[in-house]
C-alpha cells in the first residue's frame, strides 16, 4: 500500500465483509502499522476484539482491562489543559469499558442499547 510493504498473515473466509454492519472492508491492517497512532493522544476510534479462553467470563476479562484503562486515564490527566473543569476531569475518570457479544459486529447504531454490541 503506497510505499509501505505488509506481509499477508491471513485471509478471511468467503462471504466475510467486515466487522461493522453496513460497512464493507476490503483490507484489515493492524492499528500498530499506523505510525501516527502509536503514542499519539486523541486516537479513540479503535475497537478491540476479545475472544476469552474457555472458562473465562466477560467480566473476568473486563476487570483487568478496566484497571489498565483507568490507570491510562489517570496518566493522561497530566496532559490535560489547565482550563479543564473538575466536572470534565471527573467524567473522564468515570469512563468504563464494556464487553459485549460481537456476533452481529460492531455498529454505532447500537450505542447506548443493550440490544447489541457497540
Amino acid at each position: 500500500m503506497g510505499n509501505d510493504r505488509f506481509q499477508i498473515v491471513g485471509v478471511a473466509p468467503q462471504g466475510f465483509i467486515g466487522t461493522e454492519p453496513g460497512e464493507i472492508t476490503d483490507v484489515f491492517i493492524p492499528a500498530m502499522m499506523n505510525r501516527e497512532a502509536i503514542n499519539s493522544p486523541g486516537w479513540s476510534w479503535f475497537r478491540i476484539w476479545v475472544h476469552p479462553r474457555t472458562g473465562f467470563t466477560a467480566e473476568q476479562v473486563r476487570q483487568p482491562l478496566q484497571a489498565l484503562f483507568t490507570r491510562e486515564h489517570q496518566e493522561q490527566l497530566k496532559h490535560f489543559s489547565s482550563d479543564t473543569t473538575k466536572a470534565e476531569t471527573e467524567a473522564y475518570l468515570r469512563e468504563r469499558l464494556f464487553l459485549l457479544p460481537a456476533a452481529a459486529g460492531a455498529s454505532d447504531v447500537y450505542k447506548g442499547s443493550t440490544a447489541g454490541p457497540c
